[in-house]
C-alpha cells in the first residue's frame, strides 16, 4: 500500500474532536455536527464520511453516509445516510432515507421518500410513501400515497393518493383518485376517475365520474359521465355519457345519448 493511502485512511477514521479543523472551509466550520469524520481532498473538496449534522449551511462536497437532522442543502453528491428534514436546493441523491423537508430542485436517483414537498426535479427511481410533488419528471419507480399536483410521469406504480393535474405517459395505477390531467398510456386497475383525458390504454375497473375517453379497451367499471370517442367496451355498466364512436361488446347500458346497437 501506498504510504500516502495509508495517511488518508489514518485521517478518515479521526474523530471529530480530533481533527484538524484548519482545513474546513468557512461554512463548514460553522455547522453544528457530532461525530464527523470529514476529508478534505486535494485541499478544497469535501466529503463527509460519517457522523451527525445537527444544523448548518452546506455548500457542496460528498455525503457518504450519517445522518442529517436539520439545515441547508446547496449543491453537491448524496450517497447514502438519513435525511431528517431541512431545504434540499440542488444536487444529486443517490440513496438513503428521506424523512420530511422542502425539495426545491435537482435529480433523486434511488432510495426511500417518507413525507415532504416536492418542487421541481427529476426522480429517476425509488419508492414514494407520502407527501406533496408539486413539479418536476418522474421516471420510474413506487407511488404509495401522497398528493400529485403537476408534472410529468413517464412510468412506475401508482398504488394510492391524489393526483391532482398533469400528465401521465405509462404505466400502472392500482388505486387512489384521479382529479384532472391528461392520461396517454399505460394500466388503470382500480381507482376514482374524476375529471381528464384519456388518451388510450387499458381500463381494468373502477369509478369513471366525468372527462374524455378517446380510446383504449374498458374491462369493466362504472362509467357516470362525459364523451367517449373510441375504443373498445368489454363489459361494465354505463350509467350516463355520451357514445359517439367504439366496440360495444358487453355490458349494462342505462342512459345517455349516441346509445351503440349492441348494448341492452
Amino acid at each position: 500500500m501506498n504510504p500516502a493511502d495509508t495517511f488518508e485512511h489514518a485521517m478518515m477514521a479521526t474523530p471529530e474532536a480530533d481533527q484538524d479543523r484548519s482545513t474546513w472551509p468557512d461554512w463548514l466550520k460553522k455547522a453544528k455536527t457530532k461525530d464527523a469524520v470529514v476529508e478534505i481532498k486535494n485541499g478544497k473538496e469535501v466529503i463527509w464520511m460519517s457522523g451527525t449534522w445537527i444544523d448548518g449551511y452546506w455548500k457542496n462536497g460528498t455525503w457518504e453516509s450519517g445522518t442529517w437532522l436539520e439545515g441547508s442543502w446547496e449543491d453537491g453528491i448524496w450517497l447514502d445516510g438519513i435525511w431528517e428534514t431541512g431545504y434540499w436546493w440542488s444536487g444529486t441523491w443517490k440513496n438513503g432515507t428521506w424523512k420530511n423537508g422542502k425539495w426545491y430542485y435537482g435529480y433523486w436517483e434511488n432510495g426511500y421518500w417518507e413525507l415532504g414537498s416536492w418542487l421541481d426535479g427529476t426522480w429517476k427511481n425509488g419508492t414514494w410513501l407520502d407527501g406533496n410533488w408539486y413539479k418536476g419528471t418522474w421516471r420510474k419507480g413506487v407511488w404509495k400515497g401522497g398528493t400529485w399536483h403537476g408534472g410529468w410521469w413517464h412510468a412506475g406504480t401508482w398504488w394510492g393518493g391524489r393526483w391532482g393535474n398533469g400528465d401521465w405517459s405509462s404505466g400502472l395505477w392500482k388505486g387512489g383518485t384521479w382529479r384532472k390531467g391528461i392520461w396517454r398510456n399505460g394500466t388503470w386497475r382500480n381507482g376514482t376517475w374524476e375529471d381528464g383525458l384519456w388518451e388510450t390504454g387499458t381500463w381494468k375497473d373502477g369509478d369513471w365520474q366525468a372527462g374524455t375517453w378517446y380510446g383504449g379497451t374498458w374491462q369493466n367499471g362504472i362509467h357516470k359521465g362525459g364523451p367517449w370517442w373510441g375504443g373498445t367496451w368489454l363489459n361494465g355498466t354505463w350509467l350516463n355519457g355520451v357514445w359517439k364512436h367504439g366496440t360495444w361488446l358487453d355490458g349494462i347500458w342505462k342512459r345517455g345519448k349516441g346509445k351503440p346497437s349492441t348494448a341492452r
